[in-house]
C-alpha cells in the first residue's frame, strides 16, 4: 500500500502496517508486550517519589543555587569568579544525566573540582575536602528546601490520579511502597505527610530512602530491598517511575514498569517499559483495577500522521 492508496482510504494506517513501516516502533512494542506476558498477578504497586507523587524541579534548582551563594561556591576555571548557578535547562538536563545519584557529585566530576569556596577554604583538594563540600552542600539545600515547604513557599501536590490510584490500590488489598534514593529518611517521611496526609501516609507498607540503602538508582537494590520487605515477589509488583533511571532499577529488580514522564524526562525512549504515559490521570485516568486486570502496551507521546510527502512522528504535547 502506497501513500496515495492510503490517502484515498481515507489516511489511515491499520495496526498491522505499523510493523512493517515503522520497524524500530514494532520492536518497542513487542518488548512492552513481552514485558506483559511474562509477569505475574499484581501484589504491589510501588511508586517513585520525584515525579510521581510530586513534580520535580524548580524549587530544589532554587534550593541548590541558595547554597552555592551561601557558601560562595566559584564556577570551576572561571577567569571572573563567578558563583555556581544552575539554570533551569541545566537542571532539567542535570536530572536526566545524573538519576537518583548526587547531582552534586555528578555536577563536580563533569566540571571540574576546581571550585573555590568558603566550607573547604579554598580549592577542594583531598577526597576529604571534596566529600564535605558535597556534604555541606546537600545539607543546606535540604534544610531549605525543607524549609520552604514547611512556609508554604512550595505548594506541594501530588501529580493528577496518584492519590486515586492510591486510595484504589488500598481497596483492592494491594500492598503499597514508595522509594526514592534522592532523599533522606526523615526528609521523605515529612514530605509525604504533607502530600498524603497522616492517614493515608500510615496506610504505605514499606517507605524506602536514600540511607535505607547503601546503592543508588539504577542499582536495583532498592526495588528488591522493597519487594522483600513486602513479603512478594518483584515480578508481582508494578512500579509507577519518571525516568530511564528509575526505569531501569525497576526492571533490574523484575518489576513491571509504568512510566509516567514529566518536561524533563518526556524524551527518553523508556525501552522495556509496559506503558508510557503523561500522567495516571486525565486524559489516561488509569485505574489500579486496570493495571491488576489488564496489561496494555501504550506510548501515548507519538502520534501518527499521514501526509503527502511522508508519515511524522509528532511529539504530544500533553505532559
Amino acid at each position: 500500500m502506497n501513500l496515495q492508496t492510503m490517502r484515498s482510504n481515507g489516511g489511515s494506517m491499520h495496526g498491522s502496517m505499523v510493523p512493517r513501516l515503522f520497524p524500530s516502533l514494532s520492536k518497542q512494542m513487542c518488548r512492552r508486550r513481552q514485558c506483559m506476558t511474562s509477569a505475574a498477578p499484581m501484589k504491589a504497586l510501588v511508586l517513585d517519589l520525584g515525579g510521581i507523587l510530586i513534580e520535580p524541579g524548580e524549587h530544589h534548582r532554587q534550593a541548590y543555587n541558595e547554597a552555592f551563594h551561601k557558601f560562595e561556591v566559584l564556577q570551576a576555571h572561571s577567569p571572573t569568579a563567578r558563583i555556581v548557578n544552575w539554570s533551569e535547562g541545566f537542571y532539567a538536563e542535570l536530572e536526566n544525566r545524573s538519576g537518583s545519584g548526587s547531582k552534586l557529585q555528578y555536577y563536580f566530576e563533569a566540571q571540574g573540582w576546581d571550585v573555590p569556596n568558603k566550607i573547604t577554604k579554598g580549592v577542594p583538594k583531598t577526597p576529604e575536602e571534596k566529600q564535605r563540600l558535597v556534604s555541606e552542600l546537600m545539607a543546606y539545600k535540604t534544610q531549605r528546601f525543607q524549609r520552604m515547604m514547611e512556609s508554604g513557599e512550595v505548594e506541594l501536590e501530588p501529580r493528577p490520579g496518584v492519590v486515586r490510584v492510591i486510595d484504589e490500590a488500598v481497596d483492592l488489598g494491594l500492598k503499597l511502597a514508595v522509594c526514592t534514593t534522592s532523599k533522606a529518611r526523615d526528609s521523605l517521611l515529612s514530605t509525604l505527610h504533607m502530600l498524603l496526609g497522616e492517614e493515608r501516609t500510615a496506610k504505605l507498607d514499606c517507605v524506602l530512602a536514600g540511607d535505607d540503602v547503601p546503592k543508588k538508582k539504577p542499582d536495583p537494590e532498592v526495588y528488591k530491598k522493597a519487594a522483600a520487605t513486602l513479603g512478594v515477589q518483584p515480578s508481582e509488583c508494578v512500579c509507577i517511575e519518571d525516568s530511564t533511571t528509575g526505569m531501569q532499577a525497576a526492571l533490574q529488580a523484575g518489576m513491571r514498569v509504568i512510566v509516567t514522564y514529566t518536561d524533563a524526562t518526556k524524551t527518553q525512549a523508556f525501552e522495556g517499559a509496559e506503558r508510557v504515559i503523561s500522567a495516571l490521570g486525565y486524559p489516561n485516568n488509569v485505574t489500579a483495577l486496570e493495571l491488576k486486570q489488564q496489561r496494555l502496551a501504550q506510548d501515548d507521546r507519538i502520534h501518527m500522521d499521514v501526509s503527502d510527502s511522508a508519515i511524522q512522528f509528532l511529539m504530544n504535547p500533553r505532559g
